[in-house]
């Protein structure tokens, strides 16, 4: 069976600084057309869980 979350992570890349770049949260915000809570920017810096 295909772990589809262990495929997403492998097509993103590396997750050192996925989540510190505030241009990409901006562009999300904007995208979705909500401002999200800053715990939300630091609760996705969390590691992803491993298989």
């Amino acid at each position: 069976m295909t772990d589809h979350l262990q495929a997403v992570f492998a097509m993103l890349g590396p997750a050192e600084n996925r989540y510190n770049d505030p241009a990409a949260w901006l562009h999300l915000e904007q995208e979705i057309d909500r401002r999200l809570p800053p715990t939300t920017r630091r609760s996705s810096m969390r590691t992803p869980p491993s298989s």
